[in-house]
């Protein structure tokens, strides 16, 4: 839909870069990119194939929303991405992602963070007021957690 990324480009940014794996999407992306305020990059593929193009300790800010490509990822997916997020975060940046939680971190969420490197006085959060559509198949609570974590 490009929400998030025409919120991005709303800010003064030098960069920004968009992973995605979808050929369709993909190629929204792209035209995306040709009307876009600021530099857009587009890496095509799936986050963990690609990643590695971009160096470690270059990136001010990640918006990680991915799609879970199975069951046992719908919750627990932006963990995987924690110990990468880290690496490419320059000191100060800052990861954000869709965190599942409605008004605070579970334990395990917290220790996967500080097991990347995040410290615990750097996780912050704020917990916004949402109005779902009464249909939506992933989210039915009128708040969600926005998570703040800062390298």
């Amino acid at each position: 839909m490009g929400i998030s990324a025409g919120f991005i480009q709303d800010h003064e940014i030098e960069k920004h870069i968009i992973i995605e794996a979808n050929d369709d999407v993909a190629k929204e992306a792209i035209k995306f990119q040709k009307k876009a305020k600021h530099e857009v990059e587009i890496l095509k593929g799936f986050w963990e194939e690609v990643i590695e193009k971009i160096p470690d300790n270059s990136i001010d800010g990640i918006l990680f929303d991915t799609y879970p490509l199975t069951e046992a990822e719908i919750y627990q997916t932006q963990f995987y991405f924690f110990d990468t997020a880290f690496r490419k975060l320059k000191k100060g940046g800052i990861l954000t992602y869709y965190a599942s939680e409605e008004k605070n971190f579970g334990k395990v969420h917290i220790d996967k963070l500080k097991k990347a490197g995040f410290k615990e006085k750097n996780i912050k959060k704020k917990v916004m007021k949402v109005d779902p559509p009464k249909d939506c198949e992933y989210w039915r609570s009128k708040t969600i957690l926005c998570p703040m974590i800062v390298k």
